[in-house]
């Protein structure tokens, strides 16, 4: 290619969660060429909430996505904090940053963000990052200027542009994921919906335990994240597999009971494994391949990777030639590793350290560092040097 060449980048992108498919919009937005590989044979969203932070929000902003209109989250003003007990131990103010907090179903987001192209089952089998070039499993080859790895803990993407695998120990944690419908008790739920800010209720108790309860869907379903220790060996069963409102309801059986009379309304019981990559790798790019939502943290997985997406909509604009592309990502590194890596370290210390545990909703000047940041801005800074 000439340096007079300002074709739209041809771009591949592995992986059609939220992350691959929040890229695809951002650098499609800047005319470029995007094709996504997804290995599932169909889309089926995991999980059930996503929380959009005021980091997350900007993006979507500067993507012209209306998180609002598409969507229909709910909005967190706030969130409260109780002992097992029912004690309320702190109220936390979300309602002074420039952007709101959103939860939002994550069917709901996925399928708002699914308006692009998606090759279904086609799973990645070779990557050469240098030559940008993937090999699916039906044995084709396709070559791009820019390839994202979006794909997830995992990636396939991650360990060649590593040069090895990285796999996530096994954590001794676990958590019950449900979805409780809520419709037909709401006047049973004055700490959960009218007493305090509106928004999240979390529940801690000793050994470790705990419950997130995040109200989605305008009240009427209410997400449940129950933390505990898992006694398992963990590598010997399922990440995700089934469990049942009984099984629940035992682990949580000493928790205060107007937190045990929410939980006694779950259906379908889902249990999953709580486990994390390391914080820090060696390198996010390699040749014409990045990673995109390599670190999952802090409540803050999606937004990091939303994160990752808003600097890579900015570092490569329309016009960016196929020769500018290494350079523009070892650009990308420069802006988003050291960040990611800052919220993954809290996430892990601030889940293991009891001192800690609790820290980001108790702390302002900690979800000022976290939520006040504006990715673009500081991608657009850094591009202004070239």
């Amino acid at each position: 290619m000439t340096s007079s060449d300002t074709r739209p980048l041809k771009i591949n992108i592995v992986g059609a969660g939220l992350v691959g498919l929040s890229a695809a919009l951002a650098l499609r937005r800047q005319g470029h060429d995007v094709q996504v590989f997804e290995a599932a044979a169909t889309l089926a969203p995991l999980g059930a909430v996503i929380t959009i932070p005021p980091n997350a929000g900007r993006v979507f902003e500067h993507l012209g996505f209306d998180i609002e209109a598409k969507c229909q989250p709910q909005r967190y003003y706030g969130s409260v904090a109780f002992r097992r007990s029912g004690e309320k131990v702190n109220e936390s103010d979300f309602t002074s940053y420039e952007r709101p907090t959103w939860s939002v179903h994550r069917h709901a987001l996925h399928s708002a963000l699914y308006e692009c192209a998606v090759r279904l089952g086609a799973r990645v089998k070779t990557c050469n990052p240098d030559a940008g070039t993937l090999v699916t499993q039906d044995g084709t080859t396709h070559t791009a200027d820019l390839i994202v790895g979006a794909d997830g803990i995992h990636s396939s993407i991650r360990t060649f542009v590593l040069g090895h695998a990285v796999d996530a120990p096994a954590s001794a944690r676990v958590a019950f994921r449900t979805l409780v419908p809520i419709a037909s008790c709401k006047a049973e739920l004055g700490w959960l919906l009218g007493e305090g800010p509106r928004g999240m209720r979390l529940v801690f108790a000793p050994g470790r335990r705990g419950l997130t309860l995040t109200p989605l869907q305008q009240d009427e379903l209410v997400s449940v994240l129950a933390v505990h220790p898992d006694e398992r060996d963990q590598d010997s069963v399922g990440w995700h597999v089934p469990s049942s409102k009984e099984e629940l309801l035992a682990k949580f059986a000493d928790f205060d009971d107007k937190f045990t009379a929410l939980l006694s309304r779950a259906e379908e019981v889902k249990l999953w494994q709580l486990r994390a990559l390391p914080w820090s790798i060696p390198t996010w790019v390699r040749g014409r391949t990045c990673l995109a939502h390599c670190i999952v943290a802090l409540g803050q997985g999606f937004a990091i990777g939303l994160e990752d997406v808003g600097a890579l909509g900015v570092l490569f604009p329309a016009g960016t030639r196929p020769e500018d592309v290494e350079g523009r990502l070892r650009m990308f590194q420069d802006v988003r590793k050291a960040r990611a890596e800052f919220v993954a370290r809290e996430s892990v210390e601030q889940a293991t350290i009891p001192e800690k545990m609790g820290l980001f909703l108790r702390s302002e000047e900690m979800r000022q560092e976290v939520w006040g940041y504006d990715v673009c801005a500081v991608a657009e800074a850094r591009l202004k040097e070239l």
